[in-house]
């Protein structure tokens, strides 16, 4: 049995780490209910932005990367899971149910478990730097390990027809009620574990002001920032954040 391999304490270990997940607005839009041999996700519906993410589907990717750090999480942990997706129809912010079984999956990547407490949102503007072939290729790759589809804009006319949609996205967000409001909430806050905290956000030039490159900022939990090196390749300086708590729902 599942409970004689591993402890409540292994499992929600392994939900705090899958809380470090990326969110739009680091809303953290999710929920948790542990069993004795499962873990099951859910939508937190009060997280949820409507005149940001009208049709819920940004809450569902947040939910989605949340995911797939508890899968990761628990792989570390010894754990093999086999996620179930929206398995009850008459619950819609059920959004799965991850089957816990013992025994190390055979993909198992440790590196990529430590890492999820150390990523960060990088705020800053895109240089103009041309990403490698070869990077593009791996990114493809672990995209399509996940079920997904990657598709590098790499053509000059297609990459202009992108920008024109991005800025009439812009364009329309801006003028849906009740958008600025949102933005306002979830962000520039002073305290707390959720929202993009003001000292992470790219500064705006003054008058006067050469502006520059902002320093790499992290959109994701909330604690105060400290100061590391330089980053090695440009002179902004790089904040951290880390987090304490994740919102558990005990079954």
């Amino acid at each position: 049995m599942i409970a004689d391999t591993v402890d409540r304490r292994t499992m929600r270990s392994a939900v705090e780490l899958a809380c470090h997940a990326p969110s739009v607005h680091n809303s953290q839009p999710w929920r948790w209910r542990i069993g004795d041999r499962s873990v099951h996700l859910l939508a937190d519906l009060r997280r949820w932005l409507p005149a940001t993410d009208a049709d819920g589907r940004d809450l569902v990717l947040s939910c989605g990367a949340a995911l797939h750090h508890l899968r990761v999480a628990l792989a570390a942990s010894g754990l093999r899971a086999t996620v179930h997706r929206l398995t009850n129809p008459d619950e819609s912010d059920h959004l799965a149910a991850v089957e816990l079984v013992p025994g190390v999956p055979p993909d198992v990547d440790l590196g990529l478990a430590s890492a999820i407490a150390r990523r960060r949102s990088d705020r800053r503007s895109f240089s103009t730097w041309e990403v490698p072939d070869a990077m593009l290729a791996e990114l493809t790759g672990f995209a399509a390990q996940q079920g997904a589809v990657l598709t590098p804009v790499t053509d000059r006319a297609a990459r202009r027809r992108l920008g024109a949609d991005i800025a009439l996205a812009t364009a329309t967000h801006a003028r849906t009620p009740g958008y600025d409001t949102e933005t306002t909430v979830w962000t520039g806050r002073a305290t707390g574990d959720d929202g993009i905290p003001a000292a992470n956000l790219p500064r705006v030039p003054t008058a006067g002001t050469t502006g520059g490159s902002p320093p790499a900022r992290s959109g994701n939990r909330r604690e105060p920032t400290r100061r590391t090196a330089p980053c090695s390749r440009c002179s902004a300086r790089r904040r951290t954040t880390r987090s304490r708590s994740c919102a558990l729902a005990r079954r």
